[in-house]
Protein backbone atom coordinates (compact mmCIF):
# COMPACT_ATOMS: atom_id res chain seq x y z
CA UNK A 1 0.00 0.00 0.00
CA UNK A 2 1.19 3.47 -0.54
CA UNK A 3 2.44 5.57 2.35
CA UNK A 4 0.57 8.83 2.48
CA UNK A 5 1.20 9.84 6.40
CA UNK A 6 4.42 9.98 8.92
CA UNK A 7 3.87 7.74 11.65
CA UNK A 8 6.25 10.26 13.72
CA UNK A 9 3.57 13.09 13.10
CA UNK A 10 2.62 14.45 16.88
CA UNK A 11 -0.12 17.07 18.03
CA UNK A 12 1.33 17.65 20.86
CA UNK A 13 3.16 21.01 19.72
CA UNK A 14 -0.91 21.90 18.17
CA UNK A 15 -2.29 21.53 21.47
CA UNK A 16 0.33 23.89 23.12
CA UNK A 17 -0.06 26.45 20.15
CA UNK A 18 -3.66 26.79 21.26
CA UNK A 19 -4.11 26.63 24.76
CA UNK A 20 -4.54 29.99 25.14
CA UNK A 21 -8.09 29.43 23.55
CA UNK A 22 -8.46 26.39 26.06
CA UNK A 23 -8.69 24.23 22.82
CA UNK A 24 -7.51 20.63 23.23
CA UNK A 25 -8.10 18.03 19.92
CA UNK A 26 -11.85 16.62 20.18
CA UNK A 27 -11.10 13.23 21.22
CA UNK A 28 -14.74 12.27 19.44
CA UNK A 29 -12.58 12.43 15.75
CA UNK A 30 -10.99 8.99 14.09
CA UNK A 31 -7.58 9.96 13.19
CA UNK A 32 -6.76 9.67 9.09
CA UNK A 33 -4.95 6.65 7.86
CA UNK A 34 -3.54 5.46 4.43
CA UNK A 35 -6.28 3.12 3.61
CA UNK A 36 -8.57 6.39 4.24
CA UNK A 37 -6.82 8.28 1.79
CA UNK A 38 -6.62 5.58 -0.78
CA UNK A 39 -10.42 5.10 -0.31
CA UNK A 40 -10.44 9.15 -1.06
CA UNK A 41 -8.34 8.74 -3.92
CA UNK A 42 -10.40 5.78 -5.21
CA UNK A 43 -13.11 8.51 -5.08
CA UNK A 44 -11.77 11.43 -6.86
CA UNK A 45 -8.65 9.79 -8.65
CA UNK A 46 -4.90 11.21 -8.37
CA UNK A 47 -5.82 14.92 -9.21
CA UNK A 48 -8.70 14.91 -6.52
CA UNK A 49 -6.44 14.40 -3.37
CA UNK A 50 -2.88 16.58 -2.18
CA UNK A 51 -0.87 14.93 0.31
CA UNK A 52 3.00 15.36 1.35
CA UNK A 53 4.25 18.73 0.76
CA UNK A 54 2.01 19.88 -1.27
CA UNK A 55 -1.01 20.27 1.44
CA UNK A 56 1.13 22.82 3.51
CA UNK A 57 -0.53 26.03 1.73
CA UNK A 58 -3.67 24.73 2.86
CA UNK A 59 -3.03 24.74 6.50
CA UNK A 60 -1.92 28.20 6.64
CA UNK A 61 -3.49 31.47 6.08
CA UNK A 62 -2.10 34.55 4.38
CA UNK A 63 -2.05 36.38 8.10
CA UNK A 64 0.62 33.64 9.39
CA UNK A 65 -1.39 33.86 12.16
CA UNK A 66 -3.23 30.47 12.06
CA UNK A 67 -1.06 27.16 10.92
CA UNK A 68 -3.10 23.33 11.29
CA UNK A 69 -1.50 20.15 10.77
CA UNK A 70 -3.88 18.60 8.11
CA UNK A 71 -2.64 15.44 6.24
CA UNK A 72 -4.78 15.61 2.90
CA UNK A 73 -6.94 18.16 1.01
CA UNK A 74 -9.75 16.88 -1.10
CA UNK A 75 -10.41 18.43 -4.15
CA UNK A 76 -14.05 17.47 -5.18
CA UNK A 77 -15.31 18.25 -9.17
CA UNK A 78 -18.94 17.49 -8.45
CA UNK A 79 -21.71 18.17 -6.01
CA UNK A 80 -22.12 13.88 -5.84
CA UNK A 81 -18.30 13.47 -5.08
CA UNK A 82 -18.85 16.24 -1.92
CA UNK A 83 -21.67 14.23 -0.64
CA UNK A 84 -20.01 10.62 -0.85
CA UNK A 85 -16.61 12.64 0.62
CA UNK A 86 -18.92 13.93 3.75
CA UNK A 87 -20.90 10.38 4.01
CA UNK A 88 -17.84 8.98 4.48
CA UNK A 89 -16.88 11.19 6.81
CA UNK A 90 -19.87 11.26 8.65
CA UNK A 91 -19.43 7.62 8.93
CA UNK A 92 -15.91 7.56 10.29
CA UNK A 93 -15.88 10.80 12.18
CA UNK A 94 -13.05 12.09 10.58
CA UNK A 95 -13.36 15.82 10.76
CA UNK A 96 -13.62 18.38 7.91
CA UNK A 97 -13.13 22.05 6.83
CA UNK A 98 -14.10 23.41 3.89
CA UNK A 99 -11.90 25.71 2.73
CA UNK A 100 -12.22 28.14 -0.30
CA UNK A 101 -9.65 30.60 -1.60
CA UNK A 102 -8.05 30.55 1.80
CA UNK A 103 -8.30 34.69 2.17
CA UNK A 104 -10.32 34.48 5.53
CA UNK A 105 -8.95 36.70 8.44
CA UNK A 106 -10.03 34.70 11.86
CA UNK A 107 -8.43 31.27 11.33
CA UNK A 108 -12.19 30.26 9.97
CA UNK A 109 -11.06 27.98 6.99
CA UNK A 110 -7.69 26.30 8.08
CA UNK A 111 -7.68 23.23 10.58
CA UNK A 112 -6.67 23.87 14.00
CA UNK A 113 -5.57 20.23 14.18
CA UNK A 114 -5.47 17.78 11.22
CA UNK A 115 -8.80 17.95 9.98
CA UNK A 116 -9.07 16.99 6.44
CA UNK A 117 -9.53 20.35 4.05
CA UNK A 118 -12.29 19.91 1.35
CA UNK A 119 -11.49 22.50 -1.15
CA UNK A 120 -13.41 23.57 -3.90
CA UNK A 121 -10.95 25.54 -6.60
CA UNK A 122 -11.84 22.11 -9.35
CA UNK A 123 -15.83 23.23 -8.91
CA UNK A 124 -15.42 26.46 -10.38
CA UNK A 125 -18.09 26.58 -13.11
CA UNK A 126 -20.61 29.57 -14.11
CA UNK A 127 -23.47 27.19 -14.99
CA UNK A 128 -25.91 29.56 -16.03
CA UNK A 129 -27.37 33.40 -16.32
CA UNK A 130 -30.28 34.81 -16.82
CA UNK A 131 -29.49 38.20 -18.18
CA UNK A 132 -34.11 39.08 -17.80
CA UNK A 133 -33.91 39.00 -14.24
CA UNK A 134 -30.06 39.18 -13.69
CA UNK A 135 -29.02 36.13 -11.88
CA UNK A 136 -26.23 34.23 -12.08
CA UNK A 137 -26.30 30.35 -11.22
CA UNK A 138 -22.84 28.85 -10.33
CA UNK A 139 -20.45 26.29 -8.32
CA UNK A 140 -18.68 27.29 -5.31
CA UNK A 141 -15.11 27.42 -6.37
CA UNK A 142 -15.79 30.25 -8.84
CA UNK A 143 -13.39 32.82 -8.31
CA UNK A 144 -15.14 36.42 -7.15
CA UNK A 145 -13.08 38.45 -9.87
CA UNK A 146 -14.13 35.67 -12.52
CA UNK A 147 -17.71 36.20 -12.02
CA UNK A 148 -17.13 40.43 -12.50
CA UNK A 149 -15.37 39.84 -15.43
CA UNK A 150 -18.14 37.62 -16.85
CA UNK A 151 -20.83 39.85 -15.45
CA UNK A 152 -19.52 43.09 -16.55
CA UNK A 153 -18.81 41.67 -20.15
CA UNK A 154 -22.79 40.88 -20.29
CA UNK A 155 -23.44 44.82 -18.64
CA UNK A 156 -24.08 43.29 -15.09
CA UNK A 157 -21.79 43.45 -11.72
CA UNK A 158 -21.71 41.30 -8.40
CA UNK A 159 -23.38 43.30 -5.63
CA UNK A 160 -19.99 41.77 -3.51
CA UNK A 161 -17.08 43.45 -4.12
CA UNK A 162 -13.65 43.29 -1.77
CA UNK A 163 -10.03 43.41 -2.04
CA UNK A 164 -9.37 39.77 -2.19
CA UNK A 165 -11.74 39.31 -5.08
CA UNK A 166 -8.77 38.02 -7.08
CA UNK A 167 -8.39 34.96 -5.09
CA UNK A 168 -11.64 34.44 -2.79
CA UNK A 169 -14.61 32.00 -3.92
CA UNK A 170 -18.07 32.44 -3.82
CA UNK A 171 -18.62 29.87 -1.70
CA UNK A 172 -16.30 31.51 1.31
CA UNK A 173 -18.15 34.73 0.68
CA UNK A 174 -21.75 33.10 1.22
CA UNK A 175 -20.13 30.94 4.46
CA UNK A 176 -18.91 34.27 6.07
CA UNK A 177 -21.33 36.64 4.95
CA UNK A 178 -19.20 39.08 3.17
CA UNK A 179 -20.01 42.33 2.85
CA UNK A 180 -17.52 43.99 1.26
CA UNK A 181 -16.70 48.24 -0.76
CA UNK A 182 -20.44 48.33 -2.05
CA UNK A 183 -22.97 46.91 0.73
CA UNK A 184 -24.11 50.49 1.30
CA UNK A 185 -25.87 50.17 -2.00
CA UNK A 186 -26.42 46.58 -2.45
CA UNK A 187 -27.20 45.13 0.71
CA UNK A 188 -25.74 41.82 1.76
CA UNK A 189 -25.63 38.24 0.49
CA UNK A 190 -28.52 37.38 2.49
CA UNK A 191 -30.60 40.00 0.56
CA UNK A 192 -28.48 38.75 -2.51
CA UNK A 193 -28.60 35.03 -2.61
CA UNK A 194 -31.92 33.87 -4.01
CA UNK A 195 -30.74 29.87 -4.47
CA UNK A 196 -28.43 28.17 -2.34
CA UNK A 197 -27.37 23.93 -2.44
CA UNK A 198 -25.19 22.50 0.14
CA UNK A 199 -24.53 18.96 1.68
CA UNK A 200 -24.56 18.38 4.99
CA UNK A 201 -23.01 15.56 7.35
CA UNK A 202 -24.05 11.70 5.97
CA UNK A 203 -24.01 13.32 2.67
CA UNK A 204 -27.42 14.83 1.93
CA UNK A 205 -27.99 17.09 -0.46
CA UNK A 206 -29.96 20.19 0.19
CA UNK A 207 -31.03 21.40 -3.38
CA UNK A 208 -32.56 24.92 -3.24
CA UNK A 209 -31.16 26.03 -6.53
CA UNK A 210 -33.67 28.43 -8.18
CA UNK A 211 -33.57 31.70 -9.85
CA UNK A 212 -37.07 32.71 -8.20
CA UNK A 213 -37.34 36.46 -6.65
CA UNK A 214 -40.48 35.33 -4.89
CA UNK A 215 -40.73 32.11 -3.00
CA UNK A 216 -42.80 31.64 0.14
CA UNK A 217 -42.91 28.37 1.13
CA UNK A 218 -41.81 27.44 4.17
CA UNK A 219 -38.22 27.89 6.15
CA UNK A 220 -35.67 29.90 3.67
CA UNK A 221 -33.13 27.81 5.06
CA UNK A 222 -30.43 28.91 2.45
CA UNK A 223 -29.90 31.79 4.78
CA UNK A 224 -28.79 28.89 7.71
CA UNK A 225 -26.11 28.56 5.81
CA UNK A 226 -24.84 32.21 4.64
CA UNK A 227 -22.61 32.99 7.54
CA UNK A 228 -22.59 29.87 9.06
CA UNK A 229 -18.74 29.10 8.17
CA UNK A 230 -19.20 25.53 7.11
CA UNK A 231 -19.91 24.24 10.48
CA UNK A 232 -23.53 22.82 8.80
CA UNK A 233 -22.57 21.69 5.51
CA UNK A 234 -20.76 22.94 2.59
CA UNK A 235 -21.84 25.11 0.08
CA UNK A 236 -21.94 23.71 -3.66
CA UNK A 237 -23.90 25.98 -5.83
CA UNK A 238 -25.53 29.12 -5.22
CA UNK A 239 -27.87 31.62 -7.75
CA UNK A 240 -26.73 35.47 -7.11
CA UNK A 241 -29.01 38.07 -7.87
CA UNK A 242 -27.02 41.10 -9.81
CA UNK A 243 -27.87 44.74 -10.68
CA UNK A 244 -26.77 46.27 -14.11
CA UNK A 245 -23.42 47.50 -14.06
CA UNK A 246 -23.42 51.47 -14.23
CA UNK A 247 -21.73 52.96 -17.15
CA UNK A 248 -20.25 55.80 -15.31
CA UNK A 249 -18.54 55.96 -11.92
CA UNK A 250 -16.91 59.21 -10.33
CA UNK A 251 -14.98 59.09 -7.07
CA UNK A 252 -13.36 61.57 -4.71
CA UNK A 253 -10.71 61.37 -1.89
CA UNK A 254 -10.84 64.24 0.49
CA UNK A 255 -8.91 64.95 3.81
CA UNK A 256 -9.95 66.13 7.02
CA UNK A 257 -8.66 66.94 10.18
CA UNK A 258 -11.30 65.26 12.40
CA UNK A 259 -12.85 62.11 12.13
CA UNK A 260 -15.90 64.39 13.09
CA UNK A 261 -15.83 65.94 10.22
CA UNK A 262 -15.77 62.41 8.08
CA UNK A 263 -18.95 61.51 10.13
CA UNK A 264 -20.54 65.17 8.84
CA UNK A 265 -19.23 64.12 4.49
CA UNK A 266 -20.74 60.29 4.99
CA UNK A 267 -24.22 61.87 6.64
CA UNK A 268 -24.02 64.95 3.30
CA UNK A 269 -23.63 62.04 1.05
CA UNK A 270 -26.27 59.76 2.69
CA UNK A 271 -28.76 63.01 2.02
CA UNK A 272 -27.41 64.17 -0.96
CA UNK A 273 -26.33 61.90 -3.33
CA UNK A 274 -28.49 58.51 -1.74
CA UNK A 275 -29.51 57.36 -5.53
CA UNK A 276 -26.05 57.08 -6.88
CA UNK A 277 -24.39 56.38 -4.20
CA UNK A 278 -21.73 53.59 -4.46
CA UNK A 279 -19.51 53.76 -1.37
CA UNK A 280 -18.27 55.82 1.42
CA UNK A 281 -14.88 54.43 2.51
CA UNK A 282 -13.02 55.67 5.43
CA UNK A 283 -9.15 55.58 6.75
CA UNK A 284 -6.81 57.10 9.04
CA UNK A 285 -3.60 58.63 8.06
CA UNK A 286 -1.97 56.31 9.51
CA UNK A 287 -3.54 53.75 7.70
CA UNK A 288 -2.45 55.67 4.30
CA UNK A 289 1.29 56.51 4.86
CA UNK A 290 1.70 52.32 5.69
CA UNK A 291 0.03 51.92 2.55
CA UNK A 292 1.99 53.92 0.20
CA UNK A 293 5.47 53.13 2.43
CA UNK A 294 4.96 49.36 1.96
CA UNK A 295 3.57 48.97 -1.34
CA UNK A 296 5.51 51.82 -3.29
CA UNK A 297 2.37 53.62 -4.15
CA UNK A 298 1.89 57.36 -5.31
CA UNK A 299 0.05 59.47 -2.78
CA UNK A 300 -2.75 61.08 -4.33
CA UNK A 301 -2.27 64.51 -2.47
CA UNK A 302 1.71 64.42 -3.97
CA UNK A 303 3.94 64.04 -0.71
CA UNK A 304 1.12 65.48 2.01
CA UNK A 305 -0.15 63.29 4.50
CA UNK A 306 -3.45 64.43 6.43
CA UNK A 307 -4.82 62.72 9.96
CA UNK A 308 -8.38 61.04 8.46
CA UNK A 309 -9.67 60.58 4.85
CA UNK A 310 -13.13 59.64 3.60
CA UNK A 311 -13.70 58.32 -0.26
CA UNK A 312 -17.44 58.51 -1.88
CA UNK A 313 -17.83 56.94 -4.92
CA UNK A 314 -21.09 57.39 -7.20
CA UNK A 315 -22.70 55.74 -10.36
CA UNK A 316 -25.10 55.81 -12.84
CA UNK A 317 -25.83 55.30 -16.42
CA UNK A 318 -26.88 58.87 -17.11
CA UNK A 319 -24.94 60.55 -19.68
CA UNK A 320 -23.29 63.58 -19.27
CA UNK A 321 -22.26 66.07 -16.31
CA UNK A 322 -25.22 65.21 -13.84
CA UNK A 323 -23.47 62.97 -11.47
CA UNK A 324 -19.96 64.12 -11.63
CA UNK A 325 -21.86 67.87 -10.70
CA UNK A 326 -23.93 66.25 -7.83
CA UNK A 327 -20.21 65.20 -6.84
CA UNK A 328 -18.83 68.10 -6.93
CA UNK A 329 -21.47 69.65 -5.25
CA UNK A 330 -21.19 67.60 -2.79
CA UNK A 331 -17.65 69.14 -2.03
CA UNK A 332 -18.47 72.62 -2.31
CA UNK A 333 -21.46 72.26 0.46
CA UNK A 334 -18.14 70.41 2.96
CA UNK A 335 -15.84 72.72 1.94
CA UNK A 336 -15.20 73.54 5.67
CA UNK A 337 -14.80 70.02 6.58
CA UNK A 338 -12.04 69.49 4.11
CA UNK A 339 -8.14 70.06 3.88
CA UNK A 340 -8.33 68.94 0.20
CA UNK A 341 -9.45 66.56 -2.12
CA UNK A 342 -9.07 64.85 -5.60
CA UNK A 343 -11.09 63.71 -7.65
CA UNK A 344 -10.50 60.67 -10.01
CA UNK A 345 -10.08 61.72 -13.69
CA UNK A 346 -10.07 58.55 -15.12
CA UNK A 347 -10.09 55.28 -14.81
CA UNK A 348 -6.78 54.71 -14.27
CA UNK A 349 -6.89 57.49 -11.11
CA UNK A 350 -9.97 55.69 -10.23
CA UNK A 351 -8.08 52.21 -9.86
CA UNK A 352 -5.26 53.89 -7.99
CA UNK A 353 -7.16 55.12 -5.57
CA UNK A 354 -9.34 52.07 -5.10
CA UNK A 355 -6.08 50.23 -4.41
CA UNK A 356 -5.08 52.28 -1.69
CA UNK A 357 -8.05 51.46 0.27
CA UNK A 358 -8.24 47.85 -0.57
CA UNK A 359 -4.75 47.10 0.09
CA UNK A 360 -4.54 48.30 3.53
CA UNK A 361 -4.67 44.87 5.11
CA UNK A 362 -1.89 43.64 2.85
CA UNK A 363 0.37 46.51 3.39
CA UNK A 364 0.02 45.71 7.22
CA UNK A 365 0.53 41.79 6.77
CA UNK A 366 3.90 42.93 4.72
CA UNK A 367 4.97 45.48 7.86
CA UNK A 368 4.79 42.34 9.92
CA UNK A 369 2.63 40.48 12.53
CA UNK A 370 -0.95 41.84 12.44
CA UNK A 371 -3.67 41.42 15.23
CA UNK A 372 -7.47 42.19 12.82
CA UNK A 373 -10.54 43.12 14.23
CA UNK A 374 -13.51 43.53 12.12
CA UNK A 375 -15.79 45.56 14.48
CA UNK A 376 -19.43 46.84 13.71
CA UNK A 377 -20.04 49.76 16.07
CA UNK A 378 -22.16 52.94 16.04
CA UNK A 379 -20.98 55.72 14.96
CA UNK A 380 -19.65 57.59 18.04
CA UNK A 381 -17.71 54.36 18.79
CA UNK A 382 -16.61 53.77 15.20
CA UNK A 383 -12.96 55.39 15.69
CA UNK A 384 -12.98 56.10 19.59
CA UNK A 385 -11.92 52.10 20.11
CA UNK A 386 -9.10 52.84 18.05
CA UNK A 387 -7.88 55.88 19.70
CA UNK A 388 -8.59 53.98 23.17
CA UNK A 389 -6.42 50.61 22.17
CA UNK A 390 -3.24 53.37 21.19
CA UNK A 391 -4.27 54.53 23.97
CA UNK A 392 -4.47 51.04 26.21
CA UNK A 393 -1.54 50.49 24.77
CA UNK A 394 0.68 53.41 25.60
CA UNK A 395 0.41 53.14 29.60
CA UNK A 396 0.21 49.34 29.86
CA UNK A 397 3.61 48.26 31.88
CA UNK A 398 3.62 44.89 29.25
CA UNK A 399 6.00 46.30 26.73
CA UNK A 400 8.79 48.21 26.81
CA UNK A 401 9.17 52.22 25.69
CA UNK A 402 10.88 50.81 22.54
CA UNK A 403 8.40 48.03 21.92
CA UNK A 404 5.34 50.91 22.31
CA UNK A 405 6.94 53.03 19.91
CA UNK A 406 6.93 49.61 17.19
CA UNK A 407 3.42 48.89 17.96
CA UNK A 408 1.63 50.85 14.82
CA UNK A 409 -2.76 51.42 15.83
CA UNK A 410 -4.59 52.26 12.97
CA UNK A 411 -8.43 52.22 11.70
CA UNK A 412 -10.20 52.04 8.04
CA UNK A 413 -13.18 50.29 6.89
CA UNK A 414 -16.65 51.19 5.57
CA UNK A 415 -17.93 53.88 7.35
CA UNK A 416 -21.30 54.05 5.20
CA UNK A 417 -22.33 50.47 6.85
CA UNK A 418 -20.36 51.26 10.23
CA UNK A 419 -18.05 48.45 9.95
CA UNK A 420 -14.04 49.44 11.14
CA UNK A 421 -11.51 47.30 10.60
CA UNK A 422 -9.12 47.60 13.72
CA UNK A 423 -5.45 47.08 13.43
CA UNK A 424 -2.57 46.75 15.22
CA UNK A 425 0.55 45.54 13.91
CA UNK A 426 4.10 44.90 15.02
CA UNK A 427 7.38 45.03 12.63
CA UNK A 428 8.20 41.52 11.62
CA UNK A 429 7.03 38.04 12.87
CA UNK A 430 10.14 37.00 14.93
CA UNK A 431 9.19 37.68 18.37
CA UNK A 432 6.41 35.99 19.56
CA UNK A 433 6.92 36.69 23.12
CA UNK A 434 5.45 40.32 22.08
CA UNK A 435 3.00 38.78 19.97
CA UNK A 436 1.46 36.99 22.66
CA UNK A 437 1.78 39.78 24.86
CA UNK A 438 0.30 42.25 22.78
CA UNK A 439 -2.88 39.72 22.19
CA UNK A 440 -3.18 38.72 25.45
CA UNK A 441 -3.56 42.37 26.38
CA UNK A 442 -5.46 43.89 23.28
CA UNK A 443 -7.94 40.56 21.97
CA UNK A 444 -9.42 41.14 25.73
CA UNK A 445 -9.46 44.85 25.57
CA UNK A 446 -11.51 45.12 21.99
CA UNK A 447 -14.00 42.31 23.12
CA UNK A 448 -15.31 43.73 26.20
CA UNK A 449 -15.48 47.25 24.51
CA UNK A 450 -17.38 46.25 21.99
CA UNK A 451 -19.73 43.84 24.10
CA UNK A 452 -20.24 47.30 26.41
CA UNK A 453 -20.93 49.48 23.34
CA UNK A 454 -23.49 46.75 21.92
CA UNK A 455 -21.47 46.19 18.90
CA UNK A 456 -20.72 43.46 16.94
CA UNK A 457 -17.46 41.04 17.26
CA UNK A 458 -17.39 40.27 13.53
CA UNK A 459 -19.14 43.05 10.91
CA UNK A 460 -18.13 40.44 7.97
CA UNK A 461 -15.05 38.36 8.37
CA UNK A 462 -16.93 35.85 10.34
CA UNK A 463 -16.43 34.63 13.77
CA UNK A 464 -14.19 31.30 12.94
CA UNK A 465 -11.28 30.25 15.85
CA UNK A 466 -10.61 33.90 16.69
CA UNK A 467 -13.57 34.86 18.03
CA UNK A 468 -16.06 31.69 19.19
CA UNK A 469 -15.39 32.26 22.62
CA UNK A 470 -16.35 35.87 22.24
CA UNK A 471 -19.57 35.23 20.21
CA UNK A 472 -21.57 35.68 23.45
CA UNK A 473 -20.46 39.08 23.26
CA UNK A 474 -22.65 39.56 20.48
CA UNK A 475 -25.52 37.08 21.07
CA UNK A 476 -27.40 36.03 24.03
CA UNK A 477 -27.27 32.66 25.95
CA UNK A 478 -30.86 31.85 24.53
CA UNK A 479 -29.58 32.99 20.75
CA UNK A 480 -26.53 30.49 21.23
CA UNK A 481 -28.41 27.82 22.39
CA UNK A 482 -30.63 27.76 19.64
CA UNK A 483 -27.87 28.30 17.38
CA UNK A 484 -26.33 24.72 18.89
CA UNK A 485 -29.54 23.04 18.52
CA UNK A 486 -29.45 23.95 14.70
CA UNK A 487 -25.73 23.00 14.50
CA UNK A 488 -26.92 19.37 16.04
CA UNK A 489 -29.41 19.14 13.57
CA UNK A 490 -27.32 18.97 10.71
CA UNK A 491 -24.24 18.05 12.10
CA UNK A 492 -24.94 15.59 15.13
CA UNK A 493 -21.07 14.24 15.33
CA UNK A 494 -20.05 17.66 15.19
CA UNK A 495 -17.54 16.41 12.17
CA UNK A 496 -17.71 20.27 10.07
CA UNK A 497 -15.14 22.51 10.99
CA UNK A 498 -15.02 22.29 14.55
CA UNK A 499 -13.34 24.35 17.21
CA UNK A 500 -15.16 27.30 14.75
CA UNK A 501 -18.10 30.06 15.28
CA UNK A 502 -19.98 28.26 18.36
CA UNK A 503 -18.35 28.60 21.61
CA UNK A 504 -17.05 25.12 23.48
CA UNK A 505 -18.90 23.33 20.39
CA UNK A 506 -18.54 19.35 20.54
Amino acid sequence: MKQFLSRSSSLTTLQRRFAHLNILRNSSFATLTDKDITQFESLLGPNGILTGDAVEPHNSDWTKKYHGHSKLVLKPKTTEEVSAILRICDDKRLAIVPQGGNTGLVGGSQPVFDEIVLNFSRMNQIIDFDESYGIITCEAGCILQDLHTYLNAKGYLMPLDLGAKGSCQIGGNLATNAGGIHFIKYNSLHANCVGLEAVVPGGRVLDNITTLRKDNTGYDLKHLFIGAEGTLGAITKCAILCPPLPKFRHLCLVSCRSFEQVLKILRSAKHELSDILQAVEFMDGNAMETTLSQLNFKNPFESRLYPFYALVEVASNREGTETPDRLYELLGSADDLIIEGVVAQDETQLSHIWQIREEIASAYIKRGYTLKYDLSLAPEHFYKIVDDTRDVISRSPTFTANEKHSIAVTGYGHIGDGNVHLNVCIPGYDDHDLQDRLSGLVDGYVFEYVRKARGSVSAEHGVGLQKAQYLNYSKSENMIHYMKEIKRVFDPHGIMNPYKVLPDAK
